[in-house]
């Protein structure tokens, strides 16, 4: 459904409204001629093709004409040649020239067919009509009435009637959208017209014309809608027309709105007033749709997200009100977050007091919008005195970490001087890996030393070097890897070294492999490789492995090549994994090959158990004992 069209245009101060440029204007440079203000949409411009002043000039001005049709062809990459008889003074070879149009295919067609109504319309309408109804062609002779529409308008309308409901309402509908004011004065010597009536078929241009003209004079619309039977409206025009009525008055417009007898109806008008409302009353604009079903079917949450961002967070004591209309879900969640960062900013204790009340399952939705508080200093320094007095909750958390790594990125020296002697504190403390991250980070993309007095009061874990470096440049990370002097960090990050590093690159991070002398090292990032190799090419990656001498290193790549055909290839799994050199690894590879083969093929895993050259006690180990966890 399109039904939040113009509520949702009305959020962004600019209503949907045409704004297309004609081909003349293109080629003459005159723009769309329309005016704009700060509240509305566009004034609106003829869809004609040809420029308003060239319809007069026809008769006498056919070559001008035809440099000027050249020319915007030319722009739309169309062939020009078509320029000299579209400019033609008469309309006598226009039947043919549409006959000759129906080779051309596309948008090409399209334009130029376009322009030729344009001109035909301006020369011979009656003739145009008359000839396109004999044909039967009744796209184009509602386009011709549409073109002719804004040449004369009184005669083309009162020449529609002879042509069909279509006619007319093409006819009708372009006065009524370019020129409603005008058509507002027509109406009233034909009282028997209803544009609703006659508008009330699918959204789009049908609904803008109703808009325009409920904008000018909202009372006649009203009495117009009482004419025509609930049922056979467009369901787009309670939205539009129930924005325009609260411009003037929104008890008005509710009021309204909640006299309609279809559910649907009465909420498209309920979104249309909140869109209205959006700029001016952001807080009424959301309460009124926190009143409407969201499982309705029409799409109220469409406008959501355009509200929201009107909401003025200026009063975030009255914003927080308006949070709590809505019930636990993403709303909220929004509404809070955006607040509390505010809040923030204004009044860290009182941010903390509400994050605290709010209870850990709404504290941790908060923090989504932490890291745009400002990259001010004395901001993050109230945020970060404040905070430890405060009670734990993960917003505590979060927005202690925004305050030090927004003050990282903008003055590291000063946050130093902050730190020294402070990084002992139980908040701090538990944050200063976070930290440490950044600063690693901060070096890499400024490509200067950490400042000395952060590092002296923060200290530098290597390990967030490497880390720092993994996806950039993993030379330079494998380097930094030999000031990390933790045996399990060392371990864990050359894993992740070789990850990264295999993915750009998988001939480089295995020669760096072979360089490592420490087994367990060795066996992570082999382990990694093979990982990743095997999802690219498992074929390669066997034979690679089968090259790989006897050792930690080779039995990491065998369990992870062991595991990764285990469900799909369980005979050769087992194969591999009686290869493996360690025996408790290798006991336990065939432990997990085979418990996930006997709920397969019992009868298999048994008989290859039984040919496996195993010990019977390695075998009743296997049958008996259940594989142990361990990371894959």
């Amino acid at each position: 459904m399109k039904l939040l069209s113009h509520a949702a245009a009305l959020i962004g101060s600019a209503a949907i409204g045409y704004t297309g440029v004609s081909l003349i204007q293109q080629a003459s440079g005159t723009g769309s001629g329309g005016t704009t203000d700060a509240t509305h949409r566009p004034a609106p411009t003829a869809t004609s093709p040809l420029s308003p002043e060239l319809p007069a000039a026809t008769q006498t001005s056919g070559s001008a004409l035809a440099a000027q049709i050249r020319t915007a062809l030319i722009l739309q990459g169309i062939d020009p040649e078509w320029a000299d008889d579209l400019a033609a003074g008469d309309a006598s070879g226009f039947p043919a020239l549409l006959e000759k149009l129906s080779s051309v295919s596309g948008s090409q067609k399209a334009t130029l067919t376009s322009i030729l109504l344009a001109r035909w319309a301006s020369l011979d309408p009656l003739g145009g009509a008359a000839f396109l109804k004999f044909k039967k062609d009744d796209e184009n002779l509602s386009a011709l009435f549409r073109e002719w529409s804004q040449i004369d308008f009184g005669t083309a309308a009162a020449t529609a009637t002879e042509y069909g409901d279509k006619c007319i309402r093409c006819t009708l509908r372009e006065k009524a959208r370019l020129d409603p004011a005008g058509f507002l004065t027509w109406a009233k010597d034909h009282p028997g017209i209803n544009p609703l009536a006659l508008l009330n078929s699918g959204p789009g241009e049908n609904s803008e014309a109703l808009q325009r003209l409920a904008e000018l004079d909202p009372d006649r619309m009203l009495a117009w809608s009482k004419l025509v039977p609930e049922d056979q409206w467009n369901e787009d025009f309670p939205n539009t027309f129930a924005a325009q009525l609260a411009k003037r008055s929104p008890e008005e417009a509710i009021a309204w709105a909640k006299t309609l007898a279809n559910p649907t109806h009465s909420q498209a008008a309920l979104c249309g007033i909140a869109g209205a409302l959006a700029t001016t009353q952001p807080d009424r604009a959301l309460t009124l749709l926190a009143e409407l079903p969201a499982e309705s079917d029409y799409e109220i949450r469409g406008l959501y997200p355009a509200i929201l961002g009107k909401l003025n967070l200026g009063d975030p004591e009255k914003a927080l009100d308006v949070a709590k209309i809505f019930p636990p879900g993403d709303i909220r969640n929004e509404i809070l977050s955006r607040t509390m960062t505010v809040l923030l900013k204004q009044n860290p204790a009182r941010a903390f007091e509400i994050s605290e009340a709010l209870g850990p399952e709404a504290s941790a939705a908060l923090s989504s919008n932490l890291l745009s508080i400002t990259k001010d200093p004395d901001e993050a320094r109230r945020i970060l005195e404040t905070a430890p007095a405060a009670g734990e909750t993960s917003f505590q958390r979060e927005a202690t970490r925004a305050a030090l790594l927004v003050w990282l990125q903008s003055d590291p020296a000063s946050l130093g001087v902050y730190l020294k002697d402070r990084m002992e504190t139980p908040l701090l403390n538990g944050l200063k890996a976070e930290l440490q991250k950044g600063m690693a980070l901060l070096a890499l993309q400024t490509g200067q030393p950490t400042e000395a007095g952060l590092m002296a009061a923060v200290g530098l874990d290597p390990t967030f070097t490497v880390e720092a470096l993994l996806e950039t440049d993993p030379a330079r990370a494998a380097v930094a890897l030999e000031q990390v002097h933790d045996a399990a960090s060392r371990k864990q990050t050359a894993g992740d070294l070789a990850t990264a590093w295999a993915a750009r690159d998988r001939g480089d991070a295995l020669e760096w492999a072979t360089t490592l002398t420490e087994p367990a090292e060795q066996a992570a990032a082999w382990q990694a490789i093979t990982g990743h190799w095997l999802g690219e090419d498992s074929h390669r990656a066997s034979e690679w492995i089968t090259t790989l001498p006897p050792g930690a290193g080779r039995d990491a790549a065998v369990l992870t090549m062991a595991r990764h055909i285990q469900d799909t290839d369980p005979d050769l799994s087992w194969k591999w994994a009686l290869t493996l050199s360690d025996s408790t690894v290798k006991t336990n590879a065939l432990q997990e090959v085979a418990s996930q083969w006997s709920r397969r093929d019992a009868a298999a895993a048994r008989s290859a158990l039984e040919n496996s050259g195993l010990t019977l006690e390695e075998r009743r180990n296997i049958l008996e004992t259940p594989p142990q966890p361990s990371a894959k």
